[in-house]
């Protein structure tokens, strides 16, 4: 699940599946012209597995499903003649002490941690933040229909290829299009 502010022009996973999913319906796998360099026993085998896949159309199988792709409030866009306050992103005050992130970190995730090493005086802006447009917002939500794992806990190695195997694939077909 994501629950995030985008900017208003940005676009969204649902979006990108959509137009994914419509060049992938109209490539031309019988007269596709593929790379010289797939001319190899393991490249013909990518191939008769893509082209399967495509006349087929069950390419959607190597993407994540969305359950919930929606579209919330729009924010305002930056009130002409408004300056930034540039005391807002001092990192001094946004850091707060390890306890308190151990405390919202999931034993066993893949969350970041995000640190800083920025020293420098209050009001100023830390050379490392990135400037801001203060474009207008939208609020996104997304829900994959499936909830994934991580690779390092796959049962098995079987399962761990096959999930290295389906990205490929996803990543091979995504290669395809002419967009």
């Amino acid at each position: 699940m994501k629950d995030v502010w985008l900017d208003q022009d940005s676009h969204t996973e649902g979006n990108n599946i959509s137009k994914i999913f419509a060049a992938l319906d109209n490539v031309d796998v019988d007269h596709y012209t593929w790379d010289a360099n797939i001319d190899t026993a393991d490249g013909e085998r990518l191939k008769s597995i893509i082209t399967d896949i495509l006349h087929g159309r069950q390419y959607n199988q190597y993407f994540m499903a969305i359950e919930c792709d929606q579209r919330g409030k729009l924010t305002k866009e930056r009130a002409q003649g408004a300056d930034p306050d540039p005391k807002i992103f001092d990192t001094e005050l946004m850091q707060e002490p390890p306890t308190e992130t151990k405390k919202r970190t999931v034993s066993g995730s893949m969350q970041l941690t995000m640190s800083s090493n920025y020293s420098g005086k209050a009001g100023s802006t830390p050379a490392h933040l990135p400037s801001r447009d203060y474009k207008a917002k939208f609020q996104y939500r997304l829900v994959y229909e499936d909830v994934g794992k991580p690779l390092d806990k796959a049962p098995n190695l079987k399962s761990f290829s096959k999930g290295i195997h389906d990205a490929c694939i996803g990543a091979s077909c995504s290669c395809l299009m002419d967009v």
